[in-house]
């Protein structure tokens, strides 16, 4: 089973964001961009640099599951986000019509 080199030293999906002087978008972005370089693209590139196939075909698959996890982390965090900011809907999110 492969493990990215940096993955114990880093997990954004816990860390606090960073509180960036150009509003927390851009240290959200700065937070997922490092996440896919250390856990996604690292240990594909490492792969394919030690021309290890078999290596490279668990990185794909592993990063595949990495990229599920942290777009359904990502969307929770965001339905989360919608109930707390609408307490006139009792938590519910509010939708827009089109």
């Amino acid at each position: 089973m492969f493990t990215p080199r940096r993955q114990q030293q880093h997990q954004p999906e816990t860390a606090p964001r960073e509180a960036a002087s150009t509003g927390a978008q851009t240290g959200y972005m700065a937070e997922l961009e490092e996440w896919l370089d250390f856990t996604i693209f690292e240990p594909i590139e490492r792969a394919i640099s030690d021309g290890d196939t078999k290596e490279l075909h668990i990185a794909f698959s592993e990063s595949k599951q990495l990229l599920k996890r942290k777009v359904l982390a990502s969307y929770h965090n965001g339905l989360k986000a919608k109930q707390t900011s609408n307490p006139k809907n009792n938590g519910q999110p509010t939708y827009r019509r089109n």
